[in-house]
């Protein structure tokens, strides 16, 4: 979506409206979340769309309103163009009459008729008319753009009007004063986009999918093997006060676990603390990934 900003100029009295921006489309968030840029900048591309997405009613008037002026501005400088060049003279810094030449009379009637061409009337004065039409119904338009719809609240059995700014924020625009301030939306990433993006962040800067469940699969083996060491310290008493089924299960899983030899248990043997230290760190960088793009967003 293009975004526009408008400035009206003092001197040519007109309004200008200028191309500011553009805000990638709800669309290209796919490939914003896959990109390879960094995750801030991926964050403040994400809530500028959402907060353009916010701010369209905002959008959708400043397009009515613009249309209207841009209507009015250009049927008034082609009237002044008409004018111009209907004349017989021109007047000049000092305020004296200077008359056309011939050729320059030539020029501005073969300028005037390629106008009445370009426009399909058959006259000057049936042009002026209709742009003089376009004006006034551009000018009633933009009113109602404008226009500052009354608020009616209910009190009682009577109603009261209460004031509303409405859309009167729009006339600085067009250089006319006004206290009234454009409103501001402001548009939050939704949670299923930024679990998204921490999910994309997470499998390029720290795991995928299968390096967690490998993870988790260490994690579970080293817990066994904790558990199996604070189960072979348990005194006969102890040991007799658990459930005949749990405590065949138990042995089980205990014989069973000692009879293999895990992925874990073969990093473990090799890297010693190590692994538990790359295990625990990659926890670590996950929790700050999640924790920093969850702030910003």
């Amino acid at each position: 979506m293009d975004i526009y900003s408008y400035e009206y100029d003092t001197l040519s009295k007109q309004t200008i409206r200028s191309l500011s921006g553009h805000v990638p489309d709800i669309s290209d968030i796919p490939n914003i979340i896959s990109s390879k840029v960094a995750p801030n900048q991926k964050i403040a591309t994400l809530k500028l769309i959402y907060a353009t997405l916010a701010d369209v009613p905002n959008i959708d008037l400043e397009d009515r309103w613009w249309a209207c002026q841009d209507t009015i501005q250009v049927s008034e400088a082609t009237l002044t163009k008409i004018k111009n060049l209907s004349n017989l003279s021109s007047v000049d810094s000092l305020g004296a009459e200077i008359p056309y030449t011939n050729s320059e009379l030539q020029h501005n009637k073969e300028e005037l008729d390629a106008l009445l061409l370009d426009s399909g009337y058959p006259t000057v004065a049936a042009l002026e008319a209709s742009l003089v039409d376009a004006i006034a119904s551009a000018k009633d338009d933009r009113t109602g753009v404008e226009a500052v719809p009354p608020k009616v609240v209910a009190k009682g059995a009577a109603q009261q009007a209460a004031s509303d700014p409405g859309n009167s924020w729009l006339l600085a625009y067009r250089g006319v004063s006004t206290t009234v301030k454009r409103p501001v939306y402001t548009g939050t990433i939704p949670k299923a986009i930024l679990k998204q993006l921490i999910a994309t962040h997470i499998d390029s800067e720290v795991r995928n999918p299968s390096d967690t469940l490998a993870d988790l699969a260490k994690m579970n083996s080293l817990l066994f093997s904790m558990v199996a060491a604070i189960y072979s310290t348990l005194t006969p008493t102890a040991v007799g006060k658990i459930p005949a089924a749990d405590k065949a299960v138990i042995d089980y899983s205990m014989a069973r676990f000692r009879a293999v030899q895990t992925r874990g248990d073969r990093q473990l043997a090799t890297e010693g603390t190590k692994l538990i230290d790359k295990l625990f760190d990659r926890e670590v960088a996950i929790a700050d990934i999640v924790d920093l793009l969850i702030n910003k967003g």
